[in-house]
Parts: C-alpha cells; sequence; structure tokens
C-alpha cells in the first residue's frame, strides 16, 4: 500500500491548492460555488496522479539512470507495470465518477490531461517547449479556479504566476543536470541544455515574475482600496524569490519544488505568511487603507 501511495505522488497534490485562489477575489455570495472548486481541487490531485503514473511508466528505464529517481516504486520493480494500469484505470474511472456524481466538470481539467499526455509523450523531448508547457500547467490550475467561480481573469497574476513556476521548472532542470552525469540518456532534452542557458532563464523569468506581481497588486489597489494587504504581500514575494534564488546558485539546490520548500523553514514560514497574508487581506477584507488613514487625523 505504502508504495501505492508514493506512486502517487501525494504530497504534490499541494500543487492544486492554487485553484482556491479565486476565492480571494469573490465575496461571499460566490461561495455557494464552493461545492464545484471542490471538485476541480479533487479533479486536478487524480488527473496529475495519473499523469505521474503514465510518466513513471514511460520512464522507468531512463529513471534507473538518476540517483534519487531511480528509486520510485516503478523504476524500483516494487510496483509492476500491470499494477500501475490497474491503479490509472481506477484512478480514471473515480475521476469520471466524481464528475457524474456533482453533475460538474470544468474542462480546464480536460485541456491539463491532453497537455500533459502530449508533454508524456512527445514535448518533453522538445528543449525550451517542455519548459513552457509545464510552467503552463500552473496557468491552467489557477485558470480552472477562475472559471468555476465565473469571474474576470486577473492577466497580470496569471504572468506572474506563468514565469514563476517557469524560473521554479527551469531550477528543477538545473539541479537535474548537476545532479546526472548521463544526463541525455536520463531526460533526452537535457542534453540540449547547459548551466548558462539555464542560468539565464531563472534571473530573467524572475524579474519578470517580480515585475508582474507588483504590477497586479498596483490594479487591485486602485481598483480596491480594502486589498492594503496586498501591498504588504509584497516583502515575502521578493524574500521568497530570493531566497529560492540563493538555494539554487549559492546552495546549488532547487530540485523537487515542494521538498525544497519544506525543506527550507525559512521558505516555508514566508510562502505560509504570504498565503495568509492574502487571504486575511483579500477574502476578508477586514482592513480597509481608508479607515486606517483616518486613524492617523
Amino acid at each position: 500500500m505504502a508504495q501505492i501511495l508514493s506512486l502517487l505522488r501525494i504530497k504534490h497534490w499541494i500543487k492544486n491548492l492554487i485553484v482556491w485562489t479565486p476565492l480571494c477575489f469573490v465575496g461571499i455570495e460566490k461561495w455557494g460555488t464552493l461545492i464545484h472548486l471542490l471538485n476541480v481541487f479533487v479533479s486536478f490531485c487524480l488527473s496529475a496522479s495519473i499523469i505521474y503514473i503514465i510518466n513513471d511508466l514511460v520512464d522507468r528505464k531512463s529513471d534507473l539512470l538518476h540517483p534519487l529517481k531511480k528509486f520510485r516504486p516503478i523504476a524500483c520493480g516494487r510496483v509492476k507495470p500491470y499494477q500501475a494500469l490497474l491503479v490509472l484505470l481506477l484512478l480514471g474511472a473515480l475521476l469520471i465518477s466524481i464528475w457524474m456524481f456533482t453533475g460538474y466538470f470544468n474542462p480546464i481539467v480536460i485541456l491539463y490531461i491532453i497537455l500533459n499526455m502530449f508533454y508524456s509523450f512527445w514535448l518533453k523531448a522538445v528543449p525550451i517547449v517542455d519548459l513552457m508547457v509545464v510552467s503552463l500547467c500552473y496557468v491552467l490550475r489557477l485558470s480552472a479556479g477562475f472559471v468555476t467561480l465565473s469571474i474576470d481573469f486577473p492577466f497580470w497574476l496569471l504572468v506572474a504566476i506563468y514565469f514563476f513556476a517557469l524560473s521554479i521548472i527551469t531550477g528543477k532542470r538545473r539541479s537535474e543536470i548537476i545532479q546526472v552525469e548521463k544526463k541525455k540518456a536520463h531526460r533526452s532534452v537535457l542534453g540540449q541544455y547547459n548551466l548558462d542557458f539555464l542560468n539565464y532563464i531563472i534571473l530573467i523569468s524572475s524579474i519578470i515574475a517580480l515585475n508582474s506581481y507588483v504590477i497586479f497588486v498596483y490594479v487591485q489597489f486602485n481598483q480596491n482600496h480594502s486589498n492594503l494587504g496586498m501591498i504588504f504581500s509584497m516583502p515575502l514575494i521578493l524574500f521568497s524569490v530570493l531566497k529560492y534564488l540563493y538555494n539554487i546558485f549559492i546552495m546549488n539546490q532547487g530540485g523537487d519544488p515542494v521538498e525544497e520548500i519544506i525543506r527550507d523553514k525559512s521558505l516555508l514560514v514566508s510562502v505560509f505568511s504570504f498565503v495568509l497574508i492574502t487571504v486575511i487581506f483579500t477574502s476578508m477584507k477586514i482592513v480597509n487603507v481608508l479607515e486606517v488613514a483616518s486613524w492617523f487625523r
């Protein structure tokens, strides 16, 4: 059972929490669609596990060349391919059952699955495109939340998320190149990258992401002065990005993003504080900048 749970990569479901972000931009009247948002969250979790299993089946031989991936259940032989296929079918059946039972499904989830299928069998071997596709998956998760709540997409937030993701994914590729000597055998696309090129992408993406987030906060603040908390979130975002860059370039880390955040306590506290501040000030709207100004009159 433990190997099956490992196969599902449950800890990576945390990435799908991004679908809840749109709740910060709506009033309580929209919370009636909460069950649909839960549907989308669970759908992305199951879809992600399905994609992970497909990837592990496709890459089971090349994973043996990686110092960490060789311990994955399928690669090390603890889970047989036929067992993985059975789990795959069960997850697919469960996903369809949820859609039928709730009477709701988000088309972006289907797009996410299709895009990842193309990635697993083809796009992962195409340099630059592989980075762009994985980054796009984060935007799809966020977009699904906005579609579910039927609210407008905040353009600059989508841009920021995309480039934050691009920076993180590129950092992961950089880590793989450093860790794996036979890089082309493990992942063919790695042989077409070098550290200098990836370093440029990481830096450029981080700069664009930070600028986009600042513009997003500025727009939100102008539209709704009660979003004062968004301003307070900027130092946390800046620290998180700089700490991430420090871990990559100074500590030569940057592997699994989930594990990196969990392992780095300061980064974990920063990310958690950012989420907490954003939820409190944008969703609850307990602070109004005009009220704050009146305190000093």
